[in-house]
């Protein structure tokens, strides 16, 4: 009876495994896949094969496993990089399907239908571990390693990051991050710790083929992570205990024992469905990382952050710094756009746009009736749209061909009209994933052999990211969700993050829209504060009485076309302008 149950918590260790990595990848990075059994199987045959044939010893083929699995990995998320969404998991469905056709007809090495048969328990310095209760252990062993690293990784700088592009890949392109190589770690870090999974299987039931690492076992995984909870690394131990311990108990069910296989199928459906329907989140769900639940605050407008911010001028000036754009540089444009055309079909969105910004604490504006053009121009501007004709310069640099993250680290922010805030975050780690520098988020080498520092500049970004959300009167909101902020909330933490990855450089478009008076007015403040900061600030607006109180100098478009430029005053005085603007009223 021992050994029975010694048996049954080695496979709930292995299923850990394959869930925990699986939810990395899913509940994590986001990235949705049907072909984890893939890293499963790559890893089991990997190390049965070594020490089969080359006589290998167990860390060595296990080793080989977890290299083979990763390189796996990565090959297929570099293949299928450009896909998302339902086109991504029917993609990974066809290279399960693919990879489970390879084992089985592979039969000069995987032996096919046949499998691998007289796989050798594995053996450290002379001792083997012949018994369930050796292989348990070692099989603990391996689990708390992976779920340690998985851990570590998911509370590390790379983690945050990876959250971040999961809730809105947009939003984590303008703080300057390269969401493809992000993703290829994710994806072979998750297949290469699966191969784990997969050593210990073939090595504990000294048997494999090509029937343990189909579809099917793909779902099975799935469900773990489902059962337990996306986002939660400790969801894959009760989901594995569902998965293993279920049919198990079901034998000991007089006259239901030997239809295991068949009520297995019905009573893992029930329960899936009935944890979607009563807690769609998971037995444990997701959780905010490193904070305490604050005491609720209602909803309140721009007007009191503002006016407190105002009233703390050098506390502004020492949390920007003194990196902004330097003024003496006044012959040297900030940005230059020239002749710059991109068409939709047969609609011309830009046509032809040319005109430069340059430095100093004067704020841009870009107006022009609905269909104008503006925020097209800015996502030319950004890379966020390849354009059909011209160039753009940042700092007499050519960014015209670079991607948005490019131009994003070389120091321009972007508010967009929607936002793009990662709203299953909270409000503190949205703006401590600006503060941490790309360098610093992709570099795993030294998330593992520096944990003090890495531990240490953690606390630093928090207190910094608490300053500026006190700075701004969203302290009080900083351990709540994102997407629960008001809508006034939700553009102070927009500009609250550009703040905080030093940018100096802001666009911003439309943000004003639907504040009221007294939000618009402490807006104005905000902004004015950061131009003088030594910023330069440029912003796309329809809202013509913000226009007048914030900017000083308005390029004027219509139908894609640069039509006047000017003073603000001069351009929103300007009559045949105004008829345009309005539409001949």
């Amino acid at each position: 009876m021992v050994d029975y149950l010694f048996h049954v918590l080695i496979l709930i260790g292995i299923f850990s495994i394959l869930g925990v990595t699986f939810n990395f990848v899913v509940g994590y990075g986001g990235i949705m896949s049907l072909a984890h059994a893939v890293f499963f199987g790559v890893g089991a045959y990997t190390s049965a094969l070594l020490a089969i044939h080359w006589r290998l010893v167990y860390p060595v083929t296990l080793i080989g496993g977890i290299l083979l699995a990763g390189l796996t990995g990565a090959f297929f998320i570099v293949l299928l990089r450009k896909l998302r969404g339902d086109y991504l998991i029917i993609a990974t469905l066809g290279l399960q399907i693919a990879t489970g056709n390879v084992f089985l007809n592979w039969k000069s090495v995987t032996q096919g239908d046949v499998g691998l048969i007289g796989i050798p328990r594995p053996e450290f310095f002379g001792f083997q571990c012949t018994s369930k209760g050796s292989y348990l252990i070692l099989t603990i062993i391996l689990t708390a390693i992976c779920f340690t690293m998985i851990w570590w990784l998911v509370s590390s700088p790379f983690g945050r990051t990876l959250k971040a592009i999961r809730d809105d890949e947009i939003g984590t392109q303008s703080l300057g991050k390269n969401i493809p190589s992000y993703r290829v770690t994710t994806f072979a870090l998750s297949a290469a710790l699966a191969a784990i999974a997969g050593s210990l299987y073939a090595h504990y039931i000294c048997y494999i083929n090509p029937l343990d690492f189909t579809v099917h076992d793909s779902i099975m995984i799935l469900i773990i992570v489902i059962f337990g909870g996306f986002g939660n690394i400790w969801g894959a131990i009760p989901g594995s205990i569902f998965l293993v311990a279920l049919p198990e108990a079901l034998r000991f069910v007089p006259m239901v024992s030997i239809y295991v296989p068949q009520l297995r199928t019905i009573f893992f459906s029930v329960a899936l469905l009935l944890i979607i329907y009563f807690r769609p989140q998971g037995l444990l769900g997701e959780r905010l990382l490193f904070i305490r639940p604050s005491a609720g605050k209602e909803p309140t407008t721009l007007d009191d952050p503002g006016s407190r911010l105002i009233l703390q001028p050098q506390r502004l000036v020492s949390l920007l710094g003194q990196d902004g754009v330097n003024p003496q540089d006044s012959n040297m444009p900030i940005m230059k756009v020239s002749h710059l055309s991109k068409s939709f079909g047969g609609l011309k969105a830009v046509d032809d746009v040319s005109f430069a910004v340059m430095p100093g604490k004067e704020i841009t504006g870009i107006i022009g009736p609905n269909g104008a053009g503006k925020t097209t121009l800015f996502n030319l501007i950004c890379g966020y749209l390849r354009m059909d004709e011209g160039e753009v310069y940042i700092k007499e640099q050519n960014v015209t061909k670079l991607s948005p993250h490019e131009i994003a680290r070389l120091g321009v922010g972007r508010v967009f009209q929607d936002l793009h805030l990662f709203g299953q975050m909270s409000v503190l780690d949205n703006v401590i994933a600006a503060i941490q520098k790309p360098s610093e988020d992709e570099n795993l080498i030294w998330m593992f052999t520096s944990a003090p520092r890495l531990y240490r500049q953690n606390k630093l970004y928090r207190e910094k990211g608490h300053y500026l959300l006190e700075c701004l009167g969203l302290a009080d909101r900083r351990n709540e969700m994102a997407g629960k902020l008001s809508h006034a909330e939700q553009k102070l933490l927009a500009i609250a993050r550009l703040l905080a990855s030093e940018c100096n450089f802001f666009l911003l478009d439309e943000l004003a829209s639907g504040l009221d008076s007294s939000s618009i007015h402490a807006l104005t403040k905000l902004l004015r504060g950061i131009a003088e900061s030594g910023r330069k600030v440029c912003l796309v607006e329809h809202n013509l009485d913000f226009v007048r109180e914030t900017v000083d100098n308005v390029l004027f478009l219509d139908q894609g076309r640069l039509i006047a430029e000017g003073r603000t005053e001069q351009i929103v005085s300007d009559k045949k302008l105004a008829q345009i603007y309005f539409g001949g009223v």
